[in-house]
C-alpha cells in the first residue's frame, strides 16, 4: 500500500494488524487523488475484506456511471460509482478486486478513511477486474437527508 520509499515514513503498522477505521476520503480527493503507486502515478490505492476474495488491494481510477436507464422497464435511476481496478502491490499489474458475494464490503484508503461501498463488479478474466464503489460522502449524504438527525458512525472528514 505504499510502494514508494518517501510515503512509507509515516505509516506504523498497528499492533493488532487491523486498519482502524477514522474519517471518509471526500469527493475532491477522490475526483484528484495524492497517493502514488508503484509506477508513480497518482492515484488513490484502496483495500477491502471481503467474503469471496478476502483482503484485496485496488485503485480508485476516477471514472464514474452516474445514471442507469432501463426504458423496457421505464426505470430510471441515478446512482453514482466510482471504478476500483485491482492493484498487485508488488508488481502493480491487475488484479482481481471483487467477485460474487463481496457486495456490500467497505473500501477503505490505506490510511483507514472510508472510500464507499462496494455495490458490483465485472470482468471476463481473474486478471482484469473493475468494481463498483458508492462513495461513502454520498452515502452520508443521502442517509442524512432521508434520515435529518440520524447519527451515522462518527467518521468526519
Amino acid at each position: 500500500m505504499y510502494p514508494q520509499p518517501n510515503d512509507r515514513r509515516s505509516f506504523h503498522t498497528p499492533e493488532d494488524m487491523l486498519l482502524p477505521l477514522k474519517g471518509y476520503v471526500p469527493e475532491a480527493e477522490l475526483r484528484n487523488p495524492q497517493n502514488l503507486d508503484i509506477h508513480n502515478v497518482k492515484t488513490l490505492l484502496a483495500v477491502k475484506n471481503g467474503p469471496t476474495t478476502g483482503t484485496t488491494f485496488g485503485r480508485v481510477n476516477g471514472l464514474e456511471s452516474i445514471t442507469r436507464n432501463y426504458s423496457e422497464h421505464d426505470i430510471s435511476h441515478n446512482a453514482l460509482q466510482f471504478i476500483v481496478c485491482g492493484y498487485d502491490t508488488m508488481t502493480g499489474d491487475n488484479a482481481k478486486f471483487s467477485d460474487a458475494g463481496d457486495s456490500g464490503s467497505f473500501v477503505v484508503g490505506r490510511d483507514g478513511r472510508l472510500i464507499g461501498q462496494l455495490t458490483g463488479g465485472a470482468g471476463p478474466t481473474d486478471r482484469m477486474d473493475r468494481s463498483y464503489i458508492t462513495p461513502y460522502y454520498a452515502l452520508k449524504k443521502a442517509v442524512e437527508q432521508k434520515f435529518p438527525g440520524c447519527h451515522l458512525l462518527d467518521v468526519d472528514a
